[in-house]
């Protein structure tokens, strides 16, 4: 649980959650493999190229949005809970006591839950340069901002594949978080980011349990600071 700031936008920590939490998201994986699927975009502007392709300009994963319901249903609470994680008392302490940082505009009690993204991306799979600032919010679309991304990548046998890293474009130049498991980033919404193609071994695809998973938790904030 180690956090650290890669730059003043950009924290990191390599071994995030304890394992017992990180085998209940693999447990909820396995059972909602069937959400996983083929981008399904509204518009051109967002990544899809057309209701006909299967490879999107922006996600060459498979993912889900959750949806209105989803927060409070008890399947996904291996997922939702990790908010209690995210917003820790070691999170707040390490950013008010850190040289001046972004995150420092979030307060103790100011963060709130703004929406879920959950992508799984088997060999070949990538997510292309964007930002996260304009968003659905339980499945919905809205124009109110999120303000801070929280990242976490799990991928078991990370070891036998390379690629899959993630890029965040941060004062000009672009920051390499290798491949891992058990990763947590966060940084604000707007910084663009990515995913590098993930090569599995012998170019082959994986088991769904064996890919590299990534949840996108976006957070707002009570005070909402100046953009």
């Amino acid at each position: 649980m180690n956090y650290q700031l890669i730059t003043p936008n950009v924290l990191h920590n390599d071994n995030f959650l304890p394992i017992q939490v990180v085998d209940d998201l693999y447990a909820t994986f396995e059972k909602i493999e069937s959400r996983f699927i083929e981008p399904q975009w509204e518009s051109a502007a967002q990544g899809q190229l057309s209701a006909n392709y299967t490879s999107y300009a922006h996600c060459g994963g498979k993912d889900f949005w959750f949806q209105r319901d989803e927060f409070q249903d008890p399947t996904y609470a291996a997922i939702t809970n990790l908010k209690h994680w995210f917003f820790s008392q070691g999170f707040d302490t390490f950013v008010r006591r850190s040289n001046p940082n972004v995150f420092q505009f979030m307060g103790p009690l100011d963060k709130k839950l703004f929406g879920v993204h959950a992508v799984a991306y088997n060999h070949g799979g990538y997510y292309n340069w964007h930002v996260d600032n304009l968003v659905f919010v339980n499945g919905e679309k809205t124009k109110r901002k999120n303000y801070f991304t929280f990242s976490l990548t799990l991928m078991r046998n990370y070891k036998q594949c390379t690629g899959g890293d993630q890029l965040i474009l941060d004062g000009g130049k672009v920051i390499t978080v290798p491949l891992g498991h058990n990763v947590l980033t966060v940084f604000p919404s707007y910084i663009h980011h990515a995913v590098s193609h993930v090569i599995a071994p012998d170019n082959k695809e994986m088991a769904f349990l064996d890919q590299r998973f990534n949840l996108q938790f976006w957070v707002t904030l009570e005070h909402q600071p100046p953009a």
